[in-house]
């Protein structure tokens, strides 16, 4: 005899399938809303320090076709500023009372902050920060509770009617601003007063750079603008292992050329050389005239210094303008005349010619260069023009 299967009806079999998705899909639900709910955080957790990306450069940087970077540069558009960024760094938390924030912040209350204080002062200190047209910062409220509205704005300046950060129900919440500053970089911080349900809050700033005003920064149309820690356009160190390359790479202040050369201790600025007779490659006072070993001055600030300095080791100007210690008791010193060593040690005098032949002549080989300044008598120092021949 074979056995008849029973058939199910078709509508029983329908409702049975939808309702075992429809179980399938509550238990979903409910472990994704446990999981999000474990991993919440407080409202009173530590609000950590934040970085974000900020574009200063306002135009696409170029590769060629080697593939390596190059720099473009375009006239700065009128009123534009240049951004200076730093490291991140806590400049107000009113939670903390070392930092003297003035703790909660109430409905409708205004506070004035100077940046670069509460940056210079910061514990641990973040450096010196100038004053500066506008500061890039991100601006965190914690602990609050009700409605309301941080809003920043220079110190002498309006409130503006837009926010920064507005306060609900939830977690701790913050945002960037770039905010104007008044001239010695004071901001104003207020909370907004809602009435039907006001607002206290901790506010919590960190800032990760700033704006200089191109027309109080000294910056120049299609101008690399190099600065020290402070923002200061002061003097800075470029270390290259690489070329530099331009249709003008320097523009020195001073006017020699001057290279760094193994030296006795002893040498002063303006004072004439020459080479040590025990080592070629040292110099040494020059104590004789008319020396055919002389190699340069002792310079002050060259314009342009070759070689690697050291603690033994001298700038000898070769070629330029520098000034020299003279001697004009033998002979007076007159603009254009030809200088040379002398029995002064370090000292130059004027060369007297002599007459070879019967033609008048320098002694080759002793020349330093010729007097830029007269000395009439004594001795003294004059602007000469470095020409060793």
């Amino acid at each position: 005899m074979v056995a008849r299967r029973l058939r199910e009806p078709e509508g029983s079999l329908h409702m049975r399938k939808v309702m075992i998705a429809l179980v399938s899909s509550l238990l979903l639900v409910s472990v994704a809303s446990a999981q999000v709910e474990k991993q919440r955080p407080s409202k009173d957790d530590a609000v950590p320090l934040r970085n974000w990306a900020v574009n200063f450069e306002r135009q696409a940087p170029v590769v060629n076709e080697t593939g390596k970077f190059v720099a473009t540069t375009n006239a700065v558009p009128t009123g534009a500023m240049t951004f200076v960024a730093i490291l991140p760094c806590r400049v107000l938390d009113t939670r903390n009372a070392n930092q003297g924030g003035g703790g909660l912040f109430n409905p409708g209350e205004i506070r004035t902050y100077n940046i670069p204080t509460r940056y210079n002062a910061n514990v641990p200190s973040c450096g010196t920060l100038p004053s500066a047209a506008a500061y890039s910062l991100n601006v965190t409220v914690a602990a609050y509770s009700g409605r309301g509205a941080i809003t920043a704005w220079p110190a002498d300046g309006a409130q503006p009617g837009t926010s920064i950060v507005n306060l609900g129900a939830g977690l701790p919440v913050g945002d960037a601003a770039i905010v104007a500053a008044d001239a010695a970089g004071n901001i104003k911080v207020a909370l907004s007063n809602v009435a039907a349900d006001p607002g206290h809050t901790q506010v919590v700033i960190d800032i990760n750079g700033y704006f200089l005003d191109n027309a109080s920064s000294a910056a120049t149309p299609n101008t690399l603008v190099l600065r020290d820690g402070t923002g200061s356009i002061n003097a800075v160190d470029i270390n290259a292992s690489g070329n530099i390359t331009g249709a003008k790479v320097v523009g020195a202040v001073y006017q020699d050329l001057a290279e760094w050369v193994p030296s006795t201790p002893e040498l002063k600025a303006g004072m004439v050389v020459t080479l040590d007779p025990a080592d070629g490659h040292r110099v040494v006072p020059s104590s004789h005239s008319y020396d055919t070993a002389v190699a340069g001055v002792v310079s002050a600030n060259p314009g342009i210094i070759l070689g690697v300095g050291g603690p033994e080791k001298s700038q000898i100007a070769t070629t330029g303008r520098v000034k020299v210690m003279v001697d004009a008791s033998t002979a007076p010193i007159r603009v254009g005349d030809l200088l040379v060593t002398s029995d002064t040690p370090g000292v130059a005098m004027r060369s007297m010619p002599v007459t070879v032949n019967g033609q008048t002549m320098h002694r080759p080989g002793t020349i330093i260069g010729k007097a830029m300044q007269p000395l009439a008598s004594g001795s003294g120092e004059i602007m000469v023009l470095l020409s060793m021949q």
